[in-house]
């Protein structure tokens, strides 16, 4: 239930914590190196606060909550940031059409995950604690990528696009439509 409470806090700031890389990169380009460093030290600070308030009721579940909001509020400040002393958008259309997407299969594979490991009986012992999660990963899996098809997401057809060796760099694609 613990190792659950700390997985808990990081996982909402999976996507900050990539996309605070994207956005760092794009000023270093520009060759601004000092907005980035500027803003990742009020994050210590931030996170730091966080960590010695969180952590008297969250335990070590406050320090993943801590690290999580930190990353959030980096990724949104430096996204707007972008915007504003560097002239460029963070994200153009084609990017917030995928990030809705990837939000809304992301909900739907929470929604069959949520009710496959409903619908199993609880677990007795270690090996239905290990059949329930490969269940819920099956589902999830199969539930996105599922999803991903059905929406013809082009994210899915880059990853399933490769170049094989001795190609000369010509790729090849899976297909799945």
């Amino acid at each position: 239930d613990r190792a659950a409470a700390v997985l808990a806090g990081f996982a909402p700031g999976v996507w900050a914590y990539s996309l605070n890389h994207v956005w760092t990169r794009a000023f270093y380009a520009k060759g601004d190196t000092r907005t980035p460093m500027r803003l990742a030290m009020v994050t210590v600070v931030l996170n730091a606060t966080l960590n010695l308030t969180l952590i008297w009721w969250l335990r070590e579940a406050g320090l993943a909550w801590a690290t999580g909001i930190a990353a959030v509020f980096q990724s949104i400040v430096l996204g707007a940031l972008c915007n504003r002393l560097l002239g460029t958008a963070p994200a153009d259309r084609a990017t917030w059409l995928a990030w809705g997407r990837i939000g809304l299969l992301t909900g739907v594979m929470a929604g069959a995950v949520w009710l496959a490991l409903r619908l199993m009986p609880a677990p007795s012992n270690w090996t239905w604690h290990a059949v329930r999660l490969a269940t819920a990963v099956v589902v999830g899996g199969g539930t996105y990528l599922l999803g991903a098809i059905v929406l013809r997401c082009p994210e899915l057809r880059w990853l399933m696009t490769r170049a094989p060796r001795g190609s000369g760099g010509a790729a090849t694609t899976m297909s799945f439509e």
